[in-house]
C-alpha cells in the first residue's frame, strides 16, 4: 500500500471522532422479511458458499454465503438425439435472497463489518441439456441483481451501490464461470447440481453521504476505494447448488 493511501487511512481513523459529533444516530442495519418460497410449477433453491466480492484494488470480502429461492418458466424445448435442450427465465422475489453478514477487509489491514442488502430481484435466463437416458445435466445461467453493500466504519454505516452484478456460469471481463452440472432423476423430475457464477462487468458508484454515513466518512471511503469504479475493476464469485423440482418426468 502506497504512502499515499497509509495517508487515508489515518485521516480515516483521525475523523471518527470528529464525525461522531456529525451524526445524530447509528440505527444497525436491517433486511427484509423473507417471502415463502413458490411450491408450484418448476422451481429452484440454491444456496450460495465461500464467495468473493471484490471492490477495486483495496477492499475484498470473503466467505460470502447466501440462499435463494425462486421460478423458472420454460420458454424453449427441443430434442437432440439423447439430449434434451430447455431454455426458461428465472425469477427469484429480492426477498426470497439474501447474503449472511460478513466482514470486509481493507487494503489488507483493517477488517470492518458490513452487511448485502438485496435491492432488486434476481431474474434473467437458463438453459438446460439433459440427456434422457441418464439424466446427467448441464446448466448455464446469466442473471442480474442490485444489490448494495453496507459496511461499518468505526461506527458509521456507509454504502457501497447499488450496483449490478450480472451473476453469469460463463465469461465475464476476467473471469470465466462453471456450469452448474449434476443429476436429474428422471422419474420424480428433481435436479440437485453444482457450479459457480461469476461477475466482472459492473460499476460502482461513489459512496453518498446520509444519516448514517457522514459526509467527511463518505468522502474518504470514495479516496481509499477509487470510488467510482468502472466495469472491470469489481468483481463477485460465488460456489452454488442448486435444487430444482417441478420438472416434466422423462
Amino acid at each position: 500500500m502506497g504512502s499515499r493511501a497509509r495517508h487515508l487511512l489515518a485521516l480515516l481513523c483521525a475523523a471518527a471522532p470528529v464525525a461522531a459529533m456529525l451524526a445524530v444516530a447509528v440505527p444497525a442495519a436491517t433486511s427484509a422479511s423473507a417471502q415463502t418460497c413458490p411450491a408450484g410449477g418448476i422451481t429452484f433453491n440454491a444456496a450460495f458458499s465461500g464467495g468473493v466480492i471484490k471492490i477495486g484494488s483495496g477492499a475484498v470480502s470473503r466467505n460470502l454465503n447466501g440462499t435463494a429461492c425462486g421460478q423458472l418458466s420454460l420458454t424453449g424445448l427441443s430434442i437432440t438425439g439423447s439430449t434434451i435442450n430447455a431454455s426458461f427465465t428465472a425469477d427469484a422475489p429480492a426477498a426470497n435472497v439474501s447474503f449472511a453478514a460478513g466482514s470486509v477487509t481493507l487494503f489488507g489491514l483493517i477488517s470492518a463489518p458490513d452487511t448485502t442488502t438485496i435491492d432488486s430481484d434476481l431474474a434473467g435466463t437458463a438453459s438446460a441439456a439433459i440427456n434422457m437416458t441418464t439424466g446427467a445435466s448441464v446448466v448455464n445461467q446469466s442473471l442480474s441483481q442490485s444489490i448494495s453493500a453496507t459496511v461499518d466504519l468505526l461506527g458509521f454505516y456507509c454504502t457501497l451501490g447499488p450496483f449490478t452484478p450480472v451473476l453469469t456460469t460463463g465469461p465475464s471481463g476476467s473471469l470465466t464461470g462453471v456450469p452448474f452440472t449434476g443429476t436429474q432423476n428422471l422419474t420424480a423430475g428433481t435436479s440437485s447440481l453444482t457450479g459457480t457464477v461469476v461477475a466482472n462487468a459492473f460499476t460502482v458508484p461513489a459512496g453518498k453521504s446520509s444519516s448514517t454515513c457522514p459526509a467527511l466518512i463518505a468522502g474518504v471511503q470514495n479516496l481509499l476505494l477509487g470510488l467510482p469504479l468502472s466495469a472491470g475493476k469489481s468483481s463477485l464469485q460465488l460456489n452454488a447448488s442448486l435444487n430444482v423440482a417441478g420438472l416434466p418426468p422423462i
